[in-house]
């Protein structure tokens, strides 16, 4: 975790996680297939974590993650361990040229932006085929089988994908964007809405 500051070192907020509403994700692979939890600059891996990020390179086919911290939580958390350290060791500077940024997670900021949603609702199932594709055999069982089932949503009618990101834990923790997430399962498919 870190702690978010602005250009002059002053405390916006105590933790990172806490401030994008993410630190109730967790990091079972069923929640991170959706959320990513981490920050680059706080990962620390080891020797086996190296070796399976190169082996998912390739396996991938010029594949490009959305986000390289996020490919590091997913291939730790379904191949070996993610701990997290309970303290923000770190300054994150929030400023105006930030590319991606602290955004608030709290429930009245969670948008109902249907056209983002959907983009991102479906690269997450497109990395989640890459992810299996490239380590299915290093994962863990468990792990395999969620990630495999979340790869196969387009597969399922648009009412067996409800039932199936309810059961496997796969919605959002903001209600309004498992909303978001309902509305596109039962609408959309990876070619549109």
């Amino acid at each position: 975790d870190s702690r978010i500051v602005d250009e002059n070192l002053a405390t916006i907020a105590d933790s990172f996680l806490e401030y994008s509403g993410k630190s109730k994700s967790g990091d079972k692979i069923n929640q991170l297939l959706m959320t990513n939890v981490v920050q680059g600059s706080t990962i620390l891996g080891n020797g086996a974590l190296l070796s399976l990020l190169q082996q998912s390179f390739d396996g991938v086919g010029g594949y490009v993650p959305l986000m390289h911290d996020w490919w590091l939580a997913l291939i730790a958390t379904s191949c070996g361990q993610m701990e997290r350290v309970p303290e923000a060791l770190l300054l994150y500077r929030q400023h105006g040229n930030n590319v991606v940024g602290a955004e608030s997670g709290s429930l009245l900021r969670g948008r109902l932006d249907l056209t983002r949603s959907y983009k991102m609702f479906w690269d997450c199932v497109d990395q989640a085929k890459h992810l299996r594709d490239a380590l299915g055999r290093e994962m863990h069982e468990d792990a395999y089988k969620v990630v495999d089932s979340f790869a196969r949503i387009p597969d399922y009618s648009r009412i067996d994908r409800l039932l199936h990101v309810y059961k496997h834990g796969l919605l959002k923790n903001n209600p309004i964007k498992a909303l978001s997430e309902m509305l596109i399962l039962a609408t959309s498919s990876p070619e549109g809405f």
